[in-house]
């Protein structure tokens, strides 16, 4: 799978592209190459994961086999695209079954190579509070569209944006997130 995004924090400018293919997979491991480019950071690896849990038991980079917390650091930041895009689509529901969201309807996309139906998410009412257990924010501009890419069992949220402000341990700070998903390729 290869994602590439961009999008924009607090006016700071991000785009990458995320791509892994799965080498093998047995009963306890599986083995993946990973590429990740960013600006002018990129990094190529294979990672060995441990199957159960998600555990990652060796990485190589540039020939170095690296294994416990640098390889496992080393790993999830050259996996942070993927990880992202799995946790926001384990935790989609928080985002769209409250009764401050609503869905707009369903379109089709074209993510590079992969055409897929995703579905349109809008906020009911602006100004609007989402509050958690550890701070507020007050959004001015939400939207969010998802779907199931094929041949895929999982949801990925293809753009996502939200506007306006957060207060979390009594700091406040402006918003302006933009995350757009512009390719995804599935084999």
């Amino acid at each position: 799978m290869t994602l590439q995004y961009n999008g924009s924090s607090n006016g700071q400018s991000f785009n990458g592209t995320s791509s892994y293919n799965v080498v093998y997979a047995s009963a306890s491991t599986i083995k993946v190459n990973v590429n990740y480019n960013a600006g002018s950071q990129s990094e190529a690896l294979t990672a060995w994961i441990l199957r159960s849990n998600g555990t990652f038991i060796a990485v190589d980079t540039s020939g170095t086999n690296i294994t416990g917390i640098a390889g496992q650091g080393i790993a999830e930041g050259t996996f942070a695209g993927f990880i992202i895009e799995i946790e926001s689509g384990q935790s989609l529901s928080s985002l769209t079954s409250t009764s401050q969201f609503h869905s707009t309807g369903t379109s089709t996309v074209t993510l590079g190579p992969t055409k897929m139906t995703v579905t349109n998410y809008a906020a009911n009412a602006f100004p609007m509070t989402v509050t958690t257990c550890t701070g507020s924010t007050s959004l001015t501009a939400f939207s969010l569209s998802a779907g199931t890419p094929p041949g895929t069992s999982f949801q990925l949220i293809t753009s996502f944006r939200e506007a306006g402000s957060s207060t979390f341990s009594g700091q406040t700070s402006s918003v302006n997130y933009v995350l757009a998903v512009t390719s995804v390729t599935v084999g």
